[in-house]
């Protein structure tokens, strides 16, 4: 399920391609592995998982998976920073929200308010005593794991670095919650953030299509951005050093980003990262052997393609469009490009993909000519492409006014459109239906005058006269020529 999440931090609005201000639609399980790699970062795996339920009670106790928009940063709610999951830098915090999906404390059956703060300083703050209300889990008694000299925070409930110290001494994170809010209960709400939108094989090949016929490069950490030259002066990573500077200009992405920026055209977000995809994002995957699926069955167009060879884990993603072809984000030096199956070694099917499709069949030249087309009308300034039939969804892009665009579906007065190869929606009174008019006949000068076609009976008496006057003629030829040798 994906919670509505309000952007304040230029990080995260840079990640998500939108304004600060703007409401993004997040993945939930997703949100809380950025929650927990930004609030305890890559700590004892214990620790990140003992965060995760906290910050996923949290998130529900504050209405979150009921349509309630919360924020990105502390002051308001929790911090929560996009980017991190996928940058390979927090693997703990990522595995404890993966290993505690779904579980949240509650207290007489309700979700806690599973509040926290960096120290309590040796003694955690009941919530009465903080802003006067009455919980019984959120108590004031001495914390003999924070041993910090001053309290940093509000000292309610609990102590990251308390949770640091009991995870250090063995304790797992049911011991470090049942420390910090006693008497709750651990309890799954069912919520494993699988209930993604689906999108089609087709369509998601059509988006991963655009970046290899766009001429995208590649950077490292990147998925669907801009490369300037000030980024190319700030780069610190050798390949990038190197070979960056001929993508300045040009969008770039890397192997998994490749995967997130189709999806996310589509209105579906996952993680950028190869490793998890495989394992996390794949619903039924295994291996490749010359470029065929071990078990026997064909390997379906929209499937995601990885490389583990020598390396321990999964390090590299493509994805198989059909005919024996990979479109894949290579390297710095070479970009997006097409690859065969050969050099594959596994294989997966995400799961936010429906391949029940058959083979991937892109529209003819004549179903694209009856799409339903339209003309942006938005006076004065450009229409957000929306990934969900709400002006509160992630904005795509922007569509200037006179875009011709093709319509596919329609949804309470929005309109799912394609243009410039996106997918995405609009509403509708911004948009104006186009007839389908007749080509116009080309005028009378460049008309040819077809010739007119003549009854099968006047044809064949024609054919008939013909015939006789060759025969003629060739009669005379005879006569001519047996003079000519009586001379």
């Amino acid at each position: 399920m994906n919670i509505s999440v309000r952007i304040t931090r230029d990080e995260n609005a840079e990640y998500f391609g939108v304004e600060v201000g703007d409401v993004v639609q997040v993945p939930f399980e997703q949100y809380v592995a950025g929650v927990v790699a930004s609030e305890v970062g890559n700590s004892a795996l214990e620790v990140c998982k003992a965060q995760a339920v906290a910050s996923r009670t949290f998130a529900v106790s504050k209405g979150a998976l009921s349509g309630k928009t919360i924020t990105d940063t502390s002051s308001k709610d929790q911090a929560y920073r996009a980017g991190r999951p996928g940058s390979g830098l927090y693997p703990n915090a990522v595995q404890g929200a993966r290993a505690t999906a779904g579980q949240i404390l509650t207290y007489n059956g309700q979700p806690i308010n599973a509040v926290y703060s960096a120290s309590n300083g040796g003694r955690t703050v009941s919530s009465q005593e903080r802003w006067g209300g009455v919980r019984p889990y959120l108590i004031a008694q001495d914390d003999p794991w924070d041993n910090a000299e001053k309290r940093t925070g509000h000292g309610v409930g609990m102590s990251q670095r308390g949770a640091k110290a009991m995870a250090a001494a063995g304790k797992d994170y049911r011991e470090i919650l049942a420390f910090y809010y006693p008497g709750t209960a651990l309890t799954a709400i069912g919520e494993k953030g699988d209930d993604q939108k689906m999108v089609t094989a087709k369509q998601f090949i059509e988006q991963v299509k655009i970046p290899l016929n766009e001429g995208w490069g590649y950077i490292y950490g990147t998925w669907g951005s801009l490369w300037t030259k000030e980024k190319q002066q700030a780069a610190t990573r050798e390949m990038t050093i190197k070979y960056g500077s001929r993508w300045i200009g040009k969008m770039v992405t890397d192997c998994s980003g490749l995967v997130r920026w189709a999806l996310k055209q589509l209105g579906v977000d996952v993680v950028h990262h190869a490793t998890y995809l495989y394992t996390d994002w794949c619903k039924v995957k295994g291996q490749l052997q010359n470029g065929r699926r071990t078990d026997g069955q064909p390997l379906k167009p929209g499937s995601l393609v990885f490389l583990k060879g020598a390396e321990a884990k999964i390090h590299h993603v493509g994805v198989y469009v059909g005919d024996g072809i990979v479109i894949e984000a290579k390297g710095t030096q070479a970009g997006v490009i097409t690859s065969g199956l050969e050099k594959w070694d596994h294989w997966g099917e995400l799961k936010v993909v429906d391949y029940t499709n058959g083979e991937i069949v892109l529209p003819s030249d004549a179903e694209a000519k009856a799409a339903v087309r339209a003309e942006v009308t938005n006076p004065g300034k450009w229409l957000n492409l929306r990934a969900r039939p709400d002006s509160d969804s992630q904005r795509i892009a922007t569509i200037d006014p006179g875009t011709i665009v093709d319509i596919l579906t329609e949804d309470q007065g929005w309109y799912q459109i394609r243009t410039g190869g996106r997918i995405g929606w609009v509403d509708g009174k911004y948009l104006t239906i186009l007839s389908q008019e007749e080509e116009p006949e080309p005028p009378e000068e460049a008309q040819e005058t077809a010739p007119e076609k003549v009854p099968v009976e006047v044809r064949s008496s024609v054919i008939t006269d013909l015939e006789t006057i060759l025969t003629g003629l060739s009669d005379l030829e005879n006569l001519v020529a047996d003079v000519l040798r009586r001379l």
